[in-house]
């Protein structure tokens, strides 16, 4: 069995958790509820883990994410964690603080791989 890694999880309407997954194909799929697909959130190999096919599920809404030309919608739990190519590694300590900012009502920019907007209060 694959190591385990330090993950951000997002699950919609709640805040953010840091949890320890195990790394293998199966667990992925089950945490995202269906096949992942891989986005780079940040110049420095964040990577947001989604299901590839929650929008057409209709999946719950769940965060903002922002591009260098567009704004697009997350649906459905994804998590964050770090690219180690061919695989998947541990968010670092300082991403925690990073990642804890993107609020509900957040929106992560890709081009400065931070929260763009936090919510107040």
């Amino acid at each position: 069995m694959p190591d385990p890694i330090r993950v951000a999880i997002f699950r919609p309407g709640v805040a953010p958790t840091f949890e320890h997954i195990v790394n293998d194909l199966e667990c992925l799929q089950a945490l995202v509820g269906g096949y992942i697909e891989a986005l780079s959130i940040s110049q420095d190999g964040l990577l947001l883990i989604c299901n590839e096919d929650g929008k057409r599920d209709l999946l719950p809404l769940n965060r903002l994410l922002a591009g260098p030309r567009s704004l697009d919608v997350l649906v459905g739990t994804f998590f964050v964690c770090r690219s180690l190519p061919p695989a998947f590694a541990s968010i670092w300590p300082a991403d925690e603080d990073r990642l804890a900012a993107w609020k509900l009502a957040g929106i992560w920019d890709t081009a400065s791989g931070g929260v763009l907007v936090k919510k107040y209060g």
